[in-house]
């Protein structure tokens, strides 16, 4: 064959369009990378997101804890102070199976319209309110119509509307006005013999000492100022109440009755009386007034509260503190926060934080406000 007739030969090397193998492993590092920085970016904005929105979910928590306790504050004492039993009552005399709880005690020291429980330094306070539903706001009175001797065992009296029920709870007072500050006796009805809504007649409600665990055997020994109650002087029947207890527990904001303890993690379960979450600390003292006066003279916590004292509460002031529900990555929170105006540092140390991580790598809101015991103020 000639030279240059178009004949291959059979050891040239063939050409082939497309991609390598080294061009395909570099193409996809490539995208890799820019998966990885597009997944960093995106888990940072998330985090900025949900750290932001923390901090905005705590300030609203903060809100509601604050708004929801002040509006129960505003009705404490309803069942004693808003109605004539505060007027005939200044003191009281009581006694419970087998021993003299007051001895001519104010009526706010027996029935304290709010009661706060110190938490110490790094817990949390607990607000007890008193409570009553409208229905029993409102009291019944009944006249004694004969002079009752203090050591009796029996009232005269006179009861239109036939109220008067064995069981009841029963304050005896002295008419109006009680200028002599003379106290209530608390006895409770063991029986009633009789038409009580008889005018002319009335009929005997007993109040015998050894079928009541209230009734004394001899008051001249329980108490040191008894009473003698004479025609004219009423009886009135215990108001109903109850107690509502507010504490910051389980990283939420409890409100139930006092007669449960909700637990974390067994039954009854907090859940069902939390209202608002992410609280971890709630913080009350009492304002309190001089002898007569209604204007605040000094806040007190609950530990420095004199017995005495409690008489002349007039309102309470709360703090209550709710976190983000994130820990940020580096501390956020170089110093204890204050409330109070400065005159209480709060410890956040005893709060309970993931594994790794301090009180100070969470952002806190703080919601403050100052409630007057209104019942107590226009009541008294």
């Amino acid at each position: 064959m000639t030279a240059g007739s178009g004949t291959r030969c059979p050891g040239a090397r063939r050409w082939q369009a497309g991609l390598s193998l080294i061009e395909l492993m570099v193409g996809l590092l490539i995208g890799l990378i820019i998966t990885l920085a597009i997944t960093a970016s995106v888990a940072t904005i998330g985090k900025q997101l949900r750290t932001t929105g923390g901090g905005i979910n705590a300030a609203e928590e903060a809100q509601l804890a604050v708004t929801l306790i002040d509006r129960d504050l505003r009705m404490a004492g309803a069942a004693i102070f808003a109605n004539s039993v505060a007027t005939m009552c200044p003191s009281l005399n009581e006694y419970k199976n087998g021993a003299t709880l007051y001895d001519r005690s104010s009526l706010g020291s027996a029935f304290a319209p709010v009661r706060i429980t110190d938490g110490g330094s790094a817990g949390s306070d607990t607000i007890d309110v008193e409570s009553s539903p409208p229905s029993t706001a409102g009291t019944f009175t009944a006249a004694i119509v004969k002079e009752m001797p203090a050591t009796a065992g029996v009232l005269k009296v006179t009861d239109p509307r036939n109220n008067l029920h064995e069981g009841d709870l029963i304050f005896v007072a002295h008419p109006l006005p009680n200028t002599g500050g003379d106290p209530c006796t608390l006895i409770q009805v063991t029986g009633i013999s009789g038409v009580c809504n008889d005018r002319s007649t009335g009929c005997n409600v007993l109040f015998g000492s050894g079928q009541s665990i209230y009734n004394p055997s001899n008051p001249n020994q329980a108490f040191t100022s008894p009473q003698t109650y004479g025609p004219g002087s009423i009886l009135v029947k215990m108001p109903s109440f109850a107690y509502t207890r507010y504490e910051a527990k389980c990283n939420a904001l409890l409100r139930h009755d006092t007669t449960i303890s909700p637990s974390c993690n067994g039954s009854p379960s907090f859940h069902n009386s939390a209202i608002a979450d992410e609280i971890v600390m709630l913080k009350a003292q009492y304002g309190v007034a001089d002898a007569g006066s209604d204007a605040i003279a000094s806040w007190k916590s609950a530990s420095a509260l004199a017995a005495d004292e409690m008489n002349q509460v007039k309102a309470v002031r709360i703090a209550v503190v709710a976190r983000s529900r994130e820990p940020d990555v580096t501390a956020v929170t170089a110093s204890a926060p204050t409330v109070f105006g400065g005159a209480l540092t709060l410890n956040l140390s005893g709060t309970s934080v993931p594994a790794g991580k301090t009180w100070q790598d969470f952002r806190y809101r703080i919601f403050e406000t100052m409630t007057p015991l209104r019942n107590v103020v226009w009541n008294r």
